[in-house]
């Protein structure tokens, strides 16, 4: 399945004009935005978080830098092993901020039922 998806979307098929103009759209779309909740996550009963539009911009670059440094180009592909918490959509954001394809499998899995 991961060739068909290279095949599809083949890392670097965007100008760099292309991807600089659609990057500013989104951040664009979200302008002003910054204080307005964003993210409400509500987890085991009375555990729940917040986050702004300027929370999750920030988390999601500091995410995406981490991976960078991990060496996470655009066109890798990454697997998202995490429970539902408020990392996980910030994960996936930041995979789709440097172009790296993602999956994500639910944390609930043990490591031996994903090895077979």
């Amino acid at each position: 399945m991961s060739s068909n998806i290279s095949q599809s979307y083949p890392a670097g098929s965007e100008s760099e004009p292309e991807r600089a103009a659609a990057v500013a759209k989104a951040v664009g779309a979200f302008e002003g935005l910054g204080d307005k909740v964003a993210y409400h996550w509500i987890g085991e009963p009375g555990d729940t978080r917040t986050l702004t539009f300027r929370d999750l911009q920030r988390e999601v670059s500091k995410a995406a830098n981490a991976l960078k440094e991990l060496g996470v180009k655009t066109g890798d592909r990454v697997a998202i092993y995490m429970p539902m918490i408020p990392e996980l959509p910030i994960a996936m954001l930041a995979c789709a901020r440097i172009g790296a394809p993602h999956t994500v499998i639910f944390g609930g899995f043990s490591a031996e039922s994903l090895s077979g």
